[in-house]
């Protein structure tokens, strides 16, 4: 029962946000998932902009995290000099 409350909303990245991942770096990655994660309900003025900023920021994160993830193992298999 959540007490009259609106149910939690999940927030995944989508496979796009997650391929930049993959093809650019961290930094690049992070930046374009921030920016690419426009909702139309922020340009109707339904959601504050302090919670379109945080959602925004929570898929930054997960791409970002992906993104050095990737980088971190791609790093490690390249053989040594």
């Amino acid at each position: 029962m959540t007490a009259g409350l609106p149910p939690p909303a999940i927030v995944q990245p989508s496979p796009y946000e997650v391929s930049y991942g993959l093809l650019f770096p961290t930094p690049t990655a992070a930046a374009i998932a921030f920016l690419g994660a426009t909702d139309a309900r922020e340009l109707k003025g339904e959601i504050p902009p302090l919670k379109a900023l945080f959602v925004r920021s929570q898929i930054a994160v997960c791409v970002g995290a992906t993104s050095r993830s990737v980088w971190i193992c791609r790093s490690a298999r390249r053989p040594s000099p």
